[in-house]
């Protein structure tokens, strides 16, 4: 299915940040799906899921536990690789002519350790920043294969 508008974004309001995320990132957004914990799994993993069959692993924006009343989690897809995160709350959409792409001050970094930046938007005086999940998930991939196996 071809998305007639690409440039929507599906929006959420975190504690610190908002975040926006690209239609053709998401491949489906889910209600109720059981997370499992998982031990040594670095901070930012809640836990991983079975999504249609398979493990998808769970992560977590901001370091505060959910709270049950609305919990969706969004599931990313890229290339064979597959990341959830999970939300509490109503995510809502950004139309195109409703926000503008601004540069990043220069004291803040593109990234942190998992949240890499595509860009940063400004819609109705709030600053939203656009992650880029190809990235995000091919770094996760990465650290899976790599230096996560070694443990």
């Amino acid at each position: 299915m071809e998305i007639e508008n690409d440039r929507e974004l599906l929006c959420i309001r975190g504690k610190k940040k908002n975040y926006a995320f690209e239609f053709r990132d998401i491949r489906e957004i889910c209600r109720e799906l059981k997370i499992s914990r998982m031990p040594c799994l670095p901070e930012h993993f809640t836990g991983v899921c079975n999504y249609k069959g398979g493990i998808v692993p769970v992560l977590c924006i901001e370091e505060t536990e959910p709270e049950e009343e609305r919990t969706l989690v969004f599931i990313f897809e890229y290339q064979n690789y597959q990341l959830g995160i999970l939300y509490s709350g109503e995510p809502y959409i950004l139309d195109p002519g409703k926000y503008t792409e601004i540069q990043r001050p220069e004291s803040e970094s593109a990234c942190n350790e998992i949240w890499i930046e595509k860009k940063m938007i400004l819609a109705d005086e709030e600053i939203y920043t656009v992650l880029d999940m190809e990235k995000i998930i091919w770094n996760l991939a990465k650290f899976f294969q790599g230096e996560y196996m070694k443990y």
